[in-house]
């Protein structure tokens, strides 16, 4: 298996873009993972977080969405959101302050919690 590009977006331009082995996507129903030789579409990403992969399966990366888009084709993933955020660039507590007030954060608290 051959490295993907990947790309994470703002509306105002690109935050973050590298190579991976893989890209974990939040959906729905169960997380999608983007590899070498995937088909072509265009995904709906569903708030969550998406994790970055290594060759042995590992998150190395990973970085909290509201939601998005994201376009799949020729080896390159390209996920546009209105909000991301790195795992490591918030904290339990920041996160729990404002979990009263935003489900975004609920989800950030509960995944920083494990």
């Amino acid at each position: 298996m051959k490295e993907i590009s990947y790309k994470l977006a703002l509306p105002q331009g690109v935050i973050k873009s590298s190579r991976a082995w893989g890209v974990v996507i939040p959906r729905e129903e169960v997380n999608f993972t983007v590899i070498s030789g995937c088909m072509p579409m265009l995904l709906k990403v569903n708030q969550g977080m998406i994790s970055i992969l290594d060759d042995t399966g590992q998150a190395t990366d990973k970085f909290f969405v509201r939601g998005g888009i994201a376009d799949i084709k020729d080896d390159e993933c390209v996920i546009t959101t209105e909000s991301i955020i790195g795992f490591d660039d918030v904290s339990y507590d920041e996160a729990s302050l404002k979990a009263a007030e935003d489900d975004f954060y609920q989800m950030i608290a509960a995944h920083k919690a494990k």
